[in-house]
């Protein structure tokens, strides 16, 4: 069994356009992932893949870290699509992490002395948290 897939993008002056072309995909095609020789078909994959490579973008960044995880056989693997959905979540992974935690530290590390009684207060979550507290 066959399923269509469309992937292709035009370009005419400043403007981008998608142009949509058919690509086959055989259904019975295996993906290896880090489950080793369990898997799953290619369409699948793909499917799974882009799901959480989307979920990411949800404030859910540990999606991509899963994704990545989980289909890193594929990194540089031979379906171009799966591998765009897995070095795409790998490098959002990667910014999330590199904004994240020098905030957390900072915040953590440095507290009250480092930002002030004012902007630590206004910048606490249980500050924000408080006033709506029963």
């Amino acid at each position: 069994m066959f399923v269509l897939e469309f992937d292709c993008v035009a370009s005419f002056g400043q403007h981008a356009m998608a142009i949509e072309l058919p690509q086959t995909v055989q259904e019975d095609v295996h993906v290896d992932t880090i489950d080793g020789d369990v898997g799953m078909n290619l369409a699948k994959a793909r499917s799974l893949a882009r799901k959480m490579f989307l979920f990411g973008f949800a404030l859910l960044p540990w999606m991509w870290f899963v994704n990545v995880w989980y289909f890193w056989p594929q990194i540089n693997g031979k379906d171009r699509i799966l591998r765009t959905y897995v070095r795409r979540s790998a490098v959002g992974f990667v910014v999330f992490s590199a904004i994240l935690l020098p905030w957390t530290a900072t915040f953590l590390i440095g507290g009250k002395r480092l930002f002030g009684d004012d902007l630590w207060h206004r910048l606490s979550v249980s500050e924000l948290v408080s006033p709506l507290a029963f």
